[in-house]
């Protein structure tokens, strides 16, 4: 069967935190319009969820696909300083519209609970999705891309005590070429349940 998907390129946000109307007017709409008045421009749509941004950009046929994305890196790197702080737009894979062939929701079975008996979370699903899910379908033959949508990414805080630092400061703790070499966190979840290591500095001089 031909592929008769128009050319196109898709441009992802990650906004966390953000509301679907967050997105929408503080990412979305100055993405979207930083791209207006591309040679061979045929059309742009787009689509703000919670937590992402997504603009597909839409030429003319004929257009060469390498060509259309040079075209929107460009506009991209304008647009950039007009973001929040810490939002990085980034294009898709070179792949048509016909290329999101699966969706699935991940859901605990009734009455499910973590080893530690707890209920189970949007955090432990989302866990198991980043560190389980997800990495065993990257490896399935054809597939260029596995996006998560939903869920609280678990997340590690280095909180250090003021007052049992005196003298030193916060900041000169994460400057310490020591800290950084040697503070690692990391997630590694098992099949039969989720298990958290944290490896973190000793106490010695920098």
């Amino acid at each position: 069967m031909p592929d008769i998907t128009n050319v196109q390129v898709q441009i992802n946000t990650e906004a966390p935190r953000y509301s679907p109307l967050e997105a929408e007017q503080r990412v979305t709409f100055p993405v979207e319009t930083a791209l207006g008045g591309l040679p061979s421009l045929d059309y742009t749509r787009s689509v703000s969820r919670y937590g992402l941004s997504q603009v597909t950009v839409i030429f003319k046929d004929g257009t060469d696909i390498y060509f259309a994305r040079q075209l929107v890196n460009e506009r991209l790197q304008e647009v950039k300083g007009k973001l929040p702080p810490g939002l990085e737009p980034s294009m898709g894979p070179i792949a048509t519209g016909l290329g999101e062939i699966f969706m699935f929701t991940v859901k605990p079975e009734p009455g499910a609970r973590t080893e530690k008996g707890e209920p189970v979370t949007p955090t432990d699903l989302r866990t198991i999705q980043d560190w389980v899910i997800k990495p065993q379908l990257r490896n399935v033959p054809g597939v260029v891309e596995v996006n998560t949508i939903g869920g609280y990414e678990k997340q590690y805080h280095v909180a250090p005590d003021p007052q049992k630092l005196m003298p030193t400061t916060s900041a000169s703790v994460m400057s310490c070429p020591r800290f950084r070499a040697t503070t690692r966190t990391w997630a590694r979840a098992t099949s039969s349940g989720m298990a958290s290591n944290i490896s973190s500095a000793r106490p010695g001089r920098c």
